[in-house]
């Protein structure tokens, strides 16, 4: 999902769009955005202090009025999408999705969440603390590595519970004791900072996955992400997995960290009003990008559009960037007019406060 909002070319990304000059925009709602972009969705808006320095508004409530020099930060599959058009879409679908009953606007949208993290380096201390930061209270991380380190003892967490198991990540043998079948996510950390010898090692930790999971009688793999060095080793692995007939759900989040880069700063390059919004979005403060379960939105089994889960998200002051439905990859940016029915399992790509 990072992957493709942040790297040029690879689908829909995150354009800074100015109002000036587009009248029929001023004193407009952020509520009211929504018409205006018939191939995008608007997330935030960046106005001006009195001071004038600009201030960033993500997922802003509905009432919020835009003034004649703001800019929209839009997510869109090209610049001409990004930019308003003067005539409104039709309403009505949406405004009668928000008198629809939906859950309780005070529960929270994220679920405690499992994280089994395999190795451990420099970094792996402030890894697992930023998750804990941004997991809801309840969570658990166990980290797998052949040897206790001794920056485990300087962890302090408030919402996961923390548990070491000793094992080598590379042995199905071994690895079995962590029982990664308990696991929604497995995280594999680089032991030596990347590189070759890294990348084939990762391939041996995830055909050992596959192998305990065999063993124990599970169908389901969990989401593994990693970053790999090579180009050739991250195609490797997605085939291995995104496309195997063997294995439900299985999927994989494989990051080459340098493409990832350069991508950040290409998009700083194009569009310099952009980098507090990725501030915003990668410090566990202020709003985030989340995966919530569609539970919060719909019924199980109920028919509707993308736009009328995009209203009842704006109903609990959260905005609807996409879907990740059960078996199917993760799609942004759907047309509001798209028809999805829900089930368990399946989940909205939201910006907001996830707890």
């Amino acid at each position: 999902m990072y992957e493709e909002i942040l790297l040029q070319g690879k689908g829909n990304e995150l354009y800074a769009s100015t109002i000036k000059g587009k009248k029929f925009l001023h004193g407009a709602t952020f509520g009211e955005l929504y018409r205006h972009f018939p191939r995008a969705i608007p997330l935030g808006v960046i106005s001006q202090s009195e001071a004038g320095s600009p201030e960033l508004h993500l997922s802003p409530s509905n009432d919020f009025r835009l003034g004649p020099d703001d800019t929209l930060v839009v997510l869109a599959d090209s610049e001409q999408d990004a930019t308003p058009s003067r005539s409104q879409a039709r309403a009505e679908t949406f405004d009668k999705a928000i008198s629809t009953p939906i859950a309780d606007q005070t529960e929270n949208s994220l679920e405690p969440q499992t994280v089994l993290l395999l190795n451990w380096n420099e970094k792996s201390a402030d890894f697992v603390q930023r998750i804990d930061e941004v997991c809801p209270s309840g969570s658990r991380i166990t980290v797998v590595s052949e040897e206790r380190p001794d920056d485990m003892a300087s962890l302090r967490l408030q919402n996961c519970r923390f548990t070491y198991v000793a094992a080598d990540p590379s042995s199905a043998t071994s690895l079995a004791a962590a029982r990664p079948q308990d696991y929604e996510t497995v995280v594999w950390l680089q032991p030596e900072g990347g590189g070759e010898e890294d990348d084939s090692a990762l391939l041996v930790a995830a055909m050992a996955i596959k192998q305990v999971l065999r063993n124990a009688g599970v169908a389901k793999l969990p989401r593994i992400v990693s970053e790999v060095s090579s180009p050739d080793m991250k195609e490797l692995l997605t085939s291995r997995f995104d496309k195997s007939k063997s294995l439900e759900g299985s999927r994989s989040d494989i990051l080459l960290p340098n493409e990832l880069a350069s991508g950040v700063l290409v998009q700083f390059a194009i569009s310099p009003d952009l980098i507090d919004v990725y501030n915003e979005l990668l410090e566990p403060e202020g709003k985030e990008i989340f995966m919530a379960p569609a539970s919060l939105y719909a019924a199980e089994g109920e028919e509707l559009t993308f736009g009328s889960l995009y209203a009842r998200a704006r109903a609990r002051g959260e905005v609807a960037m996409g879907l990740r439905l059960k078996g199917a990859g993760t799609q942004l940016n759907p047309p509001m007019s798209t028809k999805v029915t829900l089930s368990a399992g399946d989940k909205i790509v939201m910006l907001g406060e996830a707890f």
